[in-house]
C-alpha cells in the first residue's frame, strides 16, 4: 500500500514540475473582461436617433431580460463586412458574478424603468422564447470571443 501512495505522490510531483517548467501555471486563468462581435443580420433598418446600440450584461436572475441590465456599453463602428453589418466590443472591469449577455437598443434619453430592447442574446442569438441562453461566470471566464447574431430592426425585438 505504501508503494502505491509513494508512486502516486511521485507522479503528481512529476506532472506539477512539467507544468511549471513549461510555463503553464493556470489552465483557466481568471479574468474580468470579455470581447467579441455583434453580427447583425443583413436587415438594414438601423436607427440613428433617439437611442443607441449596445452590448448589455444582465445579472443571473429569473427573467433577466425583463429587468434593467447590470451594465451596458455602446457599440461603435458598425460596418458592412460584405455579408452583413458587424462590430466588435470589449468590456473590462466586470465584477465577480454570473451574467447573461445581449445585444440591445437603448432609448435616449433613458427613463428610470426603461428596459432596453433585446435584439440578440448569447446562446440563442435571434430566437424568440429561447431558454438556452448561456451564462458567463466571472472571474472564471477566460475572455474568449463572444459572438452574438442580432437584429438591427428594433421592431424584431426579442424582449
Amino acid at each position: 500500500m505504501s508503494k502505491i501512495i509513494t508512486l502516486m505522490f511521485g507522479l503528481q510531483l512529476i506532472v506539477s514540475l512539467l507544468f511549471v517548467n513549461c510555463g503553464i501555471t493556470d489552465l483557466n486563468p481568471p479574468g474580468d473582461s470579455m470581447s467579441g462581435y455583434i453580427m447583425y443580420h443583413s436587415d438594414t433598418v438601423f436607427i440613428y436617433n433617439s437611442g443607441y446600440y449596445a452590448v448589455s450584461l444582465y445579472s443571473y436572475n429569473t427573467y433577466p431580460f425583463k429587468r434593467l441590465p447590470f451594465r451596458s456599453d455602446s457599440l461603435k463602428n458598425i460596418k458592412w463586412d460584405g455579408t452583413g453589418y458587424s462590430c466588435t466590443f470589449d468590456l473590462s472591469g466586470i465584477p465577480k458574478g454570473k451574467y447573461y449577455v445581449a445585444s440591445t437598443w437603448i432609448r435616449y434619453p433613458q427613463q428610470p424603468a426603461d428596459t432596453p430592447i433585446i435584439l440578440g442574446t448569447y446562446g440563442c442569438d435571434t430566437l424568440y422564447n429561447c431558454t438556452t441562453n448561456k451564462i458567463i461566470a466571472f472571474p472564471y471566464f477566460t475572455g474568449n470571443w463572444i459572438n452574438i447574431y442580432s437584429w438591427a430592426d428594433t421592431s424584431k425585438r426579442l424582449y
